[in-house]
Formats: structure tokens, C-alpha cells, sequence
């Protein structure tokens, strides 16, 4: 036994998958982390809520906000400015149902897409963790190696030790190669995480679509104010004058 193990050429113990693999780890993780700290920042600015200036005790995305602030102020402003304020008040309105649908893209993006890079960069370090501890014991199983190589006697203890150290040594590869098929299999994921993600969003923006289409339908039309209303506050106009002027004469005949 002593023999077959201090003269075995295969003393590296790796795999063509697992060497394979590595290959490409390195150059995959600097892509992907700049991938994943870019998602984090933005997901965390897309649910920012800030507080509106006449009313600090309500937070809204900026989304939300304008499409409140033009709804308030269209019901404000619609008894006298009636085609202004329904306006103000149906894209308003619009704009509050479309900010519903792009919050849900928020959410879909934090609690499914972020998510999963967050497993895969777990996964990632769990990787770098298990190739210094397979390093570690390769140089245990390389040293025991040559402490046999170099015994002049046959010594069972030695061979038990060596035969040990290969054994973790070939457990923690098994464990690595694992891992690295695993943050393979995270890349398929991820492919669907985006296609969910893409799916929504083609909902979310069809939805917006139909919802404005409809604003734009019933667009009021036209000057402010109606002809009639105008000849009407004319009529008042005149009314009010020649009320006057009758008063003017009757004060003359008096005097």
C-alpha cells in the first residue's frame, strides 16, 4: 500500500469539471458583483417614499406623489375650472393606478430578483471558503506524501495518515464541486428570475397603457368655459348695467 500511494502520479487529486469550472469562476464574479451591488442601490432608491410638502405624516414614491397633487388640485379647482380640473383629476387618478403597478415591480424586484443574487453570491462565498480548505488540505495530503515517499521502511501509521488526509482532501473537492455545479444551476434561475421580471413588466405597462388610452378618450375638449356660459354672464352683464342705468334716471327725475 505504502508503494502504490508514495509512488501514484495522481497526486492533485482535481477534476476535469472542477478545474473547468474554476476557470471561469473569477472572471464571472467580478461581472457579477458589480451586477448585484447596481440592483441593490437602485431597488433601494425605487422604494424610497418621501414626504409631501402640505401633508408630512404621508410618504409616496414620486410617482405616487404627482399623481395625487394633480388629482387634489383638479377637485379643488373643478367648480369653476371645470374642464382643468377634470383633467388634473382623471390623469391624476391614472397616475396613482400606475404607480400601484410599477410598486409591484419594486417588490418583484426585491423579493424575487435581488433575492436570488443574494443566494448566488452566498453560494459564491461558500466557494471561496471550501477552495482555501481544499488548498489546506491538499498541502496536508502533499506533505504526508512525502514523508512516506521518503521512509525507508514500510510504516502503516504514515499510510492510515496519508490515506486520511485523502480521504477530506477528496470530501472537501466533492463538496466544492458540488457547490460550483450548484451557482450553475443559479444562472438558469437567474435567467427565469429576469423573464418573470420582463413578463410583469409588459404587464404593468400595458395596463399604464389602457389606463391612459381611456384618460385620453375623455380628454375634456374646447375653450374653459362654454359658449353659453359665456352669452349668460353677457346677459347678467347687461342686466346689471341697464339696472344701473334705470337707477341713474330715476335718481335725475327725483332731483
Amino acid at each position: 500500500t505504502g508503494e502504490r500511494l508514495g509512488t501514484s502520479k495522481a497526486t492533485t487529486l482535481q477534476t476535469e469539471d472542477l478545474k473547468e469550472l474554476e476557470d471561469h469562476l473569477d472572471e464571472w464574479h467580478a461581472g457579477f458583483e458589480t451586477l448585484y451591488q447596481t440592483i441593490k442601490h437602485s431597488h433601494a432608491e425605487l422604494a424610497k417614499t418621501k414626504n409631501l410638502v402640505e401633508d408630512s405624516r404621508l410618504k409616496y414614491t414620486p410617482m405616487q406623489a404627482i399623481g395625487d397633487i394633480w388629482s387634489c388640485h383638479g377637485k379643488d379647482i373643478i367648480e369653476y375650472s371645470p374642464k382643468l380640473g377634470t383633467a388634473l383629476q382623471n390623469l391624476g387618478e391614472a397616475e396613482s393606478n400606475i404607480a400601484t403597478y410599477f410598486d409591484q415591480l419594486t417588490i418583484q424586484l426585491g423579493t424575487n430578483y435581488l433575492t436570488l443574487l443574494k443566494e448566488s453570491r452566498h453560494c459564491y462565498h461558500k466557494i471561496v471558503e471550501l477552495r482555501k480548505k481544499l488548498e489546506t488540505r491538499r498541502l496536508d495530503y502533499a506533505a504526508h506524501l512525502g514523508r512516506l515517499q521518503k521512509a525507508k521502511k514500510e510504516k502503516p501509521q504514515l499510510e492510515q495518515i496519508l490515506q486520511q488526509s485523502k480521504m477530506k482532501f477528496e470530501e472537501t473537492q466533492r463538496e466544492l464541486l458540488s457547490k460550483m455545479i450548484e451557482l450553475e444551476q443559479f444562472k438558469e434561475k437567474h435567467r427565469d428570475a429576469l423573464y418573470d421580471y420582463m413578463d410583469l413588466q409588459i404587464g404593468c405597462f400595458l395596463k399604464a397603457a389602457n389606463l391612459l388610452q381611456q384618460v385620453k378618450s375623455d380628454w375634456p375638449q374646447g375653450p374653459e368655459y362654454e359658449e353659453e356660459e359665456g352669452e349668460e354672464r353677457a346677459e347678467e352683464e347687461n342686466t346689471d348695467t341697464g339696472s344701473l342705468l334705470d337707477n341713474n334716471k330715476s335718481n335725475k327725475s327725483t332731483s
